[in-house]
């Protein structure tokens, strides 16, 4: 019975061990190489098969986004026109707008909407699936890092989004606020 017990123990032991070895392959090696050529695709966006694979409707102003120089920029603060400092949001990078970069980004953030962003601290700024289902004028959420899942409003439109300005790097500001 002992011997048993060890076995299936050892079983056990391997299997965690195993499991560990497949996730820190699977999220540092195989993501980085799906990743591969992204700033590529960023200017790229590819709406149609967004809309089709997840039966939503993007607003158009995300194409003008992606057209747009903001989503180059890269480890730096954006704010409304006016907005003072406690309203400044983080970018790490954008997320380009593929079927194949998107679906990436789901399995990694598993937030409930499409990633468009991510800020350098495991958030991820993303347009809320229901919101996109229903009218296809989501607002823009950060949802905060953390078991509990919190998200905050950055932008009620990608419209209003757009309009936000760089306001210097993460390490210009002397403040990691957000």
């Amino acid at each position: 019975m002992l011997e048993a017990f060890d076995l299936l123990l050892a079983i056990a032991f391997l299997a965690g061990c195993l499991s560990v070895l497949w996730m820190i392959l699977r999220f540092s090696v195989f993501s980085s190489l799906r990743r591969r050529g992204a700033k590529d695709r960023l200017h790229k966006p590819n709406v149609a098969e967004i809309e089709a694979k997840w039966k939503i409707k993007l607003p158009r102003a995300l194409e003008s986004l992606y057209g747009s120089p903001l989503v180059e920029i890269s480890e730096t603060y954006i704010a409304a026109p006016g907005a003072d400092r406690e309203h400044q949001w983080h970018i790490y990078e954008f997320i380009p707008l593929t079927s194949r970069d998107l679906s990436e980004w789901l399995k990694i953030t598993r937030v409930p909407g499409l990633p468009i962003a991510i800020d350098g601290d495991k958030g991820t700024y993303y347009l809320p699936f229901k919101d996109l289902k229903k009218s296809g004028a989501p607002p823009v959420l950060l949802r905060l890092p953390g078991l509990k899942g919190e998200d905050v409003e950055v932008a009620s439109s990608v419209d209003e989004f757009m309009r936000f300005e760089p306001r210097g790097r993460f390490e210009d500001t002397g403040t990691a606020e957000r």
